[in-house]
């Protein structure tokens, strides 16, 4: 009997085919989390250019409300990225415990996997609330500090 009978090429090629989707899958899992990080990135310079113009402002209270918008959207994106690469290893997971004679077809399908990763799961994680969470903090903090002035506006 020859080997390409007895399916060794064919093993060998789904083998290939595994590692090559989880290789997509993988740079996909990477671009999320730089995205995440670079927004982090973006959300500190937008947050200290808006605080530095509050400190600036004539009306501490007004400045300090500003300072909210880019803080609640720069955790919305972030928590979007941040689901995005939790779904993407949960499909990293389904792909790597496929079988030698399972088919690869090389799918990027997340929807499988979204009843298993909510956005309240998301939300919920360290990741998220060390940082956005520390802003809000100081955000709050900063509002107190604003709303018990006596030139608060």
């Amino acid at each position: 009997m020859a080997k390409a009978e007895l399916g060794f090429l064919d093993w060998g090629k789904s083998v290939d085919d595994k590692l090559k989707h989880l290789d997509y899958i993988q740079a996909a899992i990477v671009r999320m989390a730089s995205n995440s990080f670079l927004l982090k990135r973006w959300c500190i310079v937008v947050v200290a250019s808006v605080a530095y113009f509050a400190l600036r402002s004539d009306c501490l209270l007004l400045a300090m409300m500003a300072l909210a918008l880019p803080i609640f959207l720069f955790a919305c994106f972030d928590l979007y990225f941040l689901r995005l690469e939790r779904l993407f290893r949960w499909l990293y997971d389904d792909v790597r415990k496929k079988k030698e004679g399972d088919t690869i077809d090389f799918s990027m399908d997340i929807k499988p996997f979204q009843c298993k990763e909510t956005w309240n799961r998301v939300a919920r994680r360290p990741i998220f609330w060390g940082f956005h969470g520390g802003l809000a903090i100081v955000w709050m903090a900063g509002l107190a500090i604003a709303f018990s002035a006596p030139d608060a506006c």
